[in-house]
């Protein structure tokens, strides 16, 4: 994605792009490393489990922390999905969950998100894994590991059943049955017509919501199987979704404190749950004992920011988030990336834009002390740059990405 692209993108809101969140961070190295070390490496190693909470105000950067860590966790091949959620997508229903999970499903290098796009990127995998340049021989090579999930212990044994059986039609070309496998491993398991010819019962209601807490685990346990390093798993604009009548919060809240409780308790999924709430939402959670004990800190004088990667609350008011230091590290950064693909281009030196942007950091930080004063300086930066860009970039010509600088 051009940088441009991702500026304009990021002007509107001030929120980061769906990708190349990495690109563009400022203080979350050091964090992202430890989580990196701690759980995506030594943790799914071992097939282990976690739960982390990011928390922070509207306009804090949890959205662009979640992405960045779901950017690194595909770089170093974990399977990932980030799921928006709303009003609309009822967290009290486990089977609702479960196919946005689905719908967001990416494992590195895939195209395009959601089930079958996944599905197809496992058999390319396995192809590429096996080394055999001999088509007929690597379809053999498919076959026999796709058998080999006989021998593995599912959550659920539906969900072994069908997802051996639609890999296998990929491989036989069997358009149907694997159209039908993909509709089934998306959640759609009450359908009489898909069910049968997969050989398996539907999921009658009464049983929707076990069941859809079963396949999230074995969608987990899945990506391990194909050895995939394990699943990252975001739930962002949480706050949206806590935004119901009083007599639901109780169920909504007991339900998230048992999606982490099966998760955790499961063998060999390797998945991490990363939750983005507000602290209206955690404060709301400490009424209820399960989630308080969850939320608890195992050393209050050394929380996550202070270099304890076991804290289970990434507290981003920990950082100085609206400090001037910050807002200018922020505005320097967005220039020097700018000026690195398009430097070359333009004719204003980049040190007297850099002394601007100190300017600009001063008048946000003089405005209010406030963490959304992170976001104010991304869109500012965003907007004299994109105006130096259109003032003095030739449009008709293509960029030479470089170092190079007026």
């Amino acid at each position: 994605m051009d940088i441009v692209d991702i500026f304009e993108e990021m002007i509107t809101t001030g929120q980061p792009p769906n990708d190349n969140c990495s690109l563009l961070g400022v203080g979350y190295d050091e964090a992202l490393k430890r989580l990196e070390k701690v759980y995506l490496y030594r943790g799914f190693e071992r097939g282990k489990s976690a739960e982390k909470f990011i928390i922070g105000p509207y306009g804090s950067g949890k959205t662009h922390f979640l992405r960045q860590l779901l950017e690194r966790g595909r770089q170093i091949d974990c399977v990932t999905a980030e799921v928006p959620l709303s009003r609309d997508v009822d967290i009290s229903k486990p089977l609702l969950v479960y196919k946005e999970v689905a719908r967001e499903i990416r494992a590195p290098g895939q195209q395009g998100k959601g089930l079958k796009n996944f599905l197809r990127n496992i058999c390319q995998k396995l192809r590429a894994e096996s080394e055999i340049e001999d088509p007929n021989l690597a379809d053999d090579y498919l076959q026999s590991r796709i058998d080999a999930f006989d021998d593995i212990h599912f959550e659920d044994e539906q969900f072994r059943k069908v997802a051996a059986r639609t890999l296998k039609a990929d491989l036989r070309d069997e358009y149907e049955i694997y159209e039908n496998g993909c509709r089934w491993l998306s959640g759609e398991v009450n359908e009489k017509l898909v069910a049968k010819s997969l050989g398996v019962g539907r999921i009658p209601v009464s049983e929707q919501d076990s069941y859809g807490r079963r396949a999230l685990l074995c969608l987990c346990q899945f990506a391990k199987t194909i050895n995939y390093r394990g699943t990252i798993i975001g739930f962002d604009e949480a706050e949206q979704a806590i935004n119901v009548p009083r007599k639901k919060v109780q169920r909504i809240l007991s339900m998230a404190r048992a999606e982490i409780d099966s998760i955790s308790r499961v063998k060999n999924a390797a998945v991490m749950i990363v939750y983005a709430f507000t602290p209206d939402v955690v404060q709301g959670m400490q009424a209820y004992p399960a989630l308080q004990q969850r939320l608890a800190e195992p050393d209050p004088e050394n929380r996550f920011f202070d270099g304890n990667s076991y804290s289970p609350r990434i507290e981003l008011d920990q950082i100085k988030l609206d400090s001037l230091e910050f807002l200018e590290q922020i505005s320097e950064h967005l220039i020097n990336l700018f000026y690195t693909e398009y430097g070359n281009k333009l004719t204003q030196f980049k040190e007297d834009i850099l002394v601007d942007s100190r300017d600009w950091a001063e008048e946000i930080s003089a405005r209010s002390p406030s963490i959304s004063n992170r976001r104010e300086i991304v869109k500012l930066t965003c907007s004299k740059l994109l105006q130096l860009y259109g003032g003095n970039f030739d449009l008709s010509s293509s960029p030479n990405p470089g170092d190079a600088e007026v």
